[in-house]
């Protein structure tokens, strides 16, 4: 059985025959199949002009504060001998902490500012794709999808989710059950079924997006194939290649996790965010 992630995880597969680095430096793979076309399973409703409404991107001073508090706090943590984790946040502090990369207070509190809003935007276009798509999704129809498949994925999914949280929980002194509680709020059945819910969805989405993709009549070319596997090496370490990554996962499972992207950026397109 080959690796996998998920979509909004992350959602790939590859089977690629690899030819010469172009002059971009980005590794050129050469595609050996095509995106699978789910139309036939998937009835379209509306998927252009709607609207989604996202909270507004702000960052306080208040959230730079607090911030800049945990990171003090953390820094003195890991580097004081006896414990002592006092602190005065001055011009010097600032310098320390960044290597000296920010002399003042100002310029290392204008640095995390920026940090935050990038982070925030990033959160709040998530927001609107995962809200356009709920209602795409609302208004499709979908058939012939394997339950078995489904469940079979679901399993895979919560076995790999499981055994990070077994090792986190372990590094932070916790139970499974007790780390569980406090990341995600729910039990290990709770959390189960909730896997089947995730896997199930991200693969309408995939049916979605390539009934979307041959409706628009889109394409994915090889060097847009080279391109998103050379951002998605930049994510997942390990890899010393793109055609490790791809006979890694398969060249089916990347292609639609790859269209799945461009359907979104479409999607974004003809779509409106309003923020409140």
């Amino acid at each position: 059985m080959k690796k996998r992630l998920f979509l909004s995880a992350a959602v790939l597969a590859l089977g690629t025959v690899l030819t010469a680095c172009g002059s971009s430096g980005v590794e050129q793979l050469k595609q050996t199949g095509i995106m699978t076309d789910y139309s036939s399973m998937v009835t379209l409703g509306t998927y252009k002009g709607l609207e989604v409404t996202v909270d507004a991107v702000e960052v306080t001073d208040e959230d730079v504060s607090v911030l800049i508090d945990d990171i003090l706090f953390n820094y003195y943590s890991l580097s004081s001998q006896d414990g002592n984790t006092d602190y005065v946040w001055d011009d010097a502090t600032a310098s320390l902490i960044s290597d000296g990369k920010y002399t003042t207070t100002k310029e290392y509190e204008d640095y995390r500012r920026q940090g935050m809003l990038e982070e925030r935007k990033r959160e709040q276009e998530q927001a609107y794709i995962d809200g356009v798509w709920e209602k795409v999704l609302e208004s499709c129809t979908f058939t012939s999808i394997d339950e078995a498949e489904i469940k079979a994925s679901a399993e895979e999914y919560y076995l790999q989710q499981k055994q990070n949280y077994v090792y986190y929980a372990g590094y932070y002194g916790y139970s499974y059950e007790e780390y569980l509680m406090e990341k995600q709020g729910m039990t290990d059945e709770e959390f189960h079924d909730k896997c089947y819910d995730y896997v199930l969805l991200e693969r309408k989405r995939v049916m979605a997006s390539s009934a979307i993709f041959f409706t628009e009549k889109m394409t994915l070319t090889d060097a847009e194939f080279s391109e998103g596997v050379a951002k998605l090496l930049e994510t997942y370490s390990g890899y010393e290649s793109s055609a490790e990554f791809v006979e890694t996962f398969g060249e089916d499972y990347v292609r639609e996790y790859l269209v799945a992207k461009k359907v979104d950026d479409y999607l974004k397109s003809v779509n409106k965010m309003t923020e409140k």
